[in-house]
């Protein structure tokens, strides 16, 4: 780091901030009830996620460095422990805080969790009943002796554990609870009230029937993964660290909460109640509108071989892609479709309409990525049903993730071949694309779909392409380009002239990238960076980063796109990409960042950027120590909230 040692921020850090502005989200009480429930329900997906990658890697790394006697690394790594213990610690405490108040509001909408220590005798008689008749039968107890030698388990599991006694021998029951029981249990009530309770609660109060020959101590709720223990209970009970004794993990290792360990069910409640009669607790439905680039009435093809199309979801609809798929499934002219695909939707039309245009005698050419971040086993699947449709499948590099999204139509028209490129920040996902915000552009730019040719060519190869004129393309030729249009700024800004670069990414951590942006907020650039979560470079730092500005949004839908914008006006250079600026990104996928050469999409692009900026609701402002702090809002202001403008005035519920 040297000079620039109070200019970064460790990632890891930067990442709790990031997730302590979702839960930020939970704790506001202008969201919706049910909405605030969710954005918990994220926050902990969020955490799972860092334990499971962020956080292993890490400890892996305390390990090695403690085994082979490297003192400085051994000694680095571990504070990093100690800071993600500590904030770790006291978001959870946090979250029980938001969750215990959000339970207590959803009483005064007859909305009531039962819990062990507010079951009413009448409650715990019904569930008892139907505990024994339903419940008990398909649970599998289990003894774990004295050598406390657990079953294998999978990760994100719960278990209930109890400690108990024989014959004055002392041991530790557990019961796993199997993922495909259903977390929530309805329990009738005599009112209209939806009053429900949680699985692993259920089998907590009645755990005792399982051993009937033993005698009990205390119990405890836990929750595992290789790395992590989290528990229920003011102190952790003798259950509890056997268990923890068991699976090896320090005292540091082991996370208390009150709240439900397990934040999945939140989908699972949703779906049992009513919206219609509870529509206050959720927000105002938003329809994606039809974009007014696209004429209903004539075939889209047609379309964009006349102008580029740029998609914005989700406030324009998805449901104009996959028209485009159906359309190449079906034109005489087109002969092949070339695709990647990432993570898709559970019930995927766009695969369908693959299948179809492969049946349809086009030639479907898939690239399937199978190590997508835990969608592994999904594309497997879906690769096996492409196949099984008639079509082509290839599956990405060896350690190189395949993370482009870009979809080639190739065409013979009379004696020449035309292609219609699409290159898109997010997933060819309907179900994201309605959560998501994503660009997509649709272009019948020759070069680009000569270049995206080249790549599909490259990927069945199983290689890399090593250059182009339009397309930046990770790993080869990326960020030497990007490297360029910044020092193009930096010779801007040295002969006095306006110079400027705005970057919309998810993170950025690439040290490389980071010094070349702080070269040129030396220089005078101005520099403005919106980044939803990890941003490692801090800003506003005297000397170094005084003309770097950041910004976090988060809100009602996930900020997805990553736009690349250098200088203004009409010599601005404009790129929409699916790649952040972290060197796994650069350097160790297969990325692409297309530019926008049309002026109407390039206004369409800015003018999102511009509300981006505007945003002072869900806008948080990075200070120069790393915090991010709500953006003030001066008395002549009014609130603006892009995510809703986008879709236009929001009208209240009826």
């Amino acid at each position: 780091m040297g000079k620039y040692k109070n200019t970064f921020e460790d990632k890891e850090i930067s990442w709790f901030r990031f997730n302590e502005r979702v839960l930020e989200e939970a704790q506001n009480k202008i969201n919706p009830l049910f909405e605030r429930l969710h954005f918990i329900s994220i926050f902990c997906n969020n955490l799972d996620e860092f334990f499971m990658e962020n956080y292993s890697t890490l400890l892996e790394t305390y390990n090695v460095a403690k085994e082979e006697g490297y003192k400085e690394e051994n000694e680095k790594t571990k504070s990093k422990l100690k800071n993600i213990y500590k904030f770790t610690k006291v978001l959870l405490a946090q979250k029980d805080i938001v969750y215990k108040d959000i339970v207590q509001q959803f009483k005064s909408y007859s909305i009531n969790q039962i819990t062990p220590s507010n079951i009413t005798d009448c409650e715990k008689e019904y569930l008892h009943i139907y505990f024994e008749k339903h419940i008990s039968r398909a649970l599998v107890p289990i003894i774990i002796g004295r050598k406390l030698r657990l079953p294998s388990l999978n990760n994100k599991q719960i278990i209930v554990a109890v400690s108990c006694e024989l014959e004055n021998y002392k041991t530790t029951g557990i019961v796993p609870i199997h993922s495909a029981m259903p977390r929530i249990i309805l329990v009738p009530q005599t009112d209209n009230s939806i009053s429900y309770i949680l699985f692993e609660d259920l089998v907590f109060m009645f755990i005792e029937d399982l051993f009937k020959k033993y005698k009990f101590g205390d119990k405890a709720i836990i929750r595992i993964t290789p790395i992590r223990m989290e528990y229920i209970g003011d102190t952790i009970s003798i259950a509890a660290n056997n268990i923890r004794k068991a699976l090896k993990l320090d005292e540091d290792q082991v996370f208390h909460q009150e709240a439900p360990l397990d934040m999945s069910f939140v989908q699972e409640l949703n779906k049992k109640i009513p919206q219609q009669e509870y529509n206050s607790l959720y927000y105002v439905p938003s329809t994606p509108q039809k974009t007014l680039q696209i004429d209903d009435t004539k075939p889209m093809i047609d379309q964009i071989k006349k102008k580029d199309i740029l998609l914005s979801y989700p406030f324009e609809d998805f449901e104009q892609f996959i028209r485009l798929i159906n359309e190449a499934g079906t034109d005489n002219q087109v002969q092949s479709i070339k695709i990647t695909i990432y993570k898709v939707a559970k019930n995927s039309k766009i695969i369908k309409e693959l299948i179809k245009a492969a049946n349809n005698g086009k030639e479907v050419i898939c690239i399937v990525e199978l190590t997508a971040s835990f969608d592994e086993n999904e594309n497997i699947k879906w690769a096996k049903k492409l196949e099984n449709g008639g079509c082509k499948v290839f599956y990405g590099l060896t350690g190189f993730k395949v993370h482009a999204k870009v979809m080639l139509i190739t065409m013979n028209s009379g004696d020449k071949q035309e292609y219609i490129t699409n290159i898109s920040t997010g997933n060819y996902n309907e179900t994201t694309a309605k959560v998501y915000c994503d660009l997509s552009l649709i272009t019948a730019h020759k070069e680009i779909g000569e270049e995206c040719a080249a790549i599909f060519e490259k990927l069945q190869e199983g290689k890399f392409i090593e250059g182009t004129k339009h397309l930046f393309v990770a790993p080869l030729c990326f960020e030497d380009k990007i490297e360029d249009l910044i020092d193009n700024e930096i010779e801007k800004a040295k002969n006095n002239k306006n110079a400027s670069i705005v970057l919309k990414l998810n993170s950025l951590t690439d040290r490389r990238m980071m010094k070349k942006l702080i070269q040129a907020s030396k220089a005078g650039v101005k520099i403005q960076l919106i980044i939803r979560d990890i941003c490692c470079l801090k800003a506003g730092v005297e000397g170094i980063t005084e003309n770097i500005k950041v910004r976090s949004v988060v809100g009602r839908f996930l900020e997805h796109s990553r736009i690349y914008k250098f200088g203004e006006g009409k010599s601005s250079h404009l790129y929409i990409s699916s790649a952040n600026l972290i060197k796994s990104n650069t350097s160790h996928r297969v990325e692409i960042a297309v530019p926008i050469y049309s002026e109407e999409c390039k206004i369409k692009v800015c003018h999102l950027l511009d509300m981006i900026l505007k945003d002072n609701v869900k806008a948080r402002i990075q200070m120069s120590n790393g915090e991010y702090v709500i953006k003030q809002i001066a008395n002549s202001e009014k609130q603006f909230n892009y995510q809703i403008e986008m879709f236009g005035e929001e009208k209240p519920h009826s």
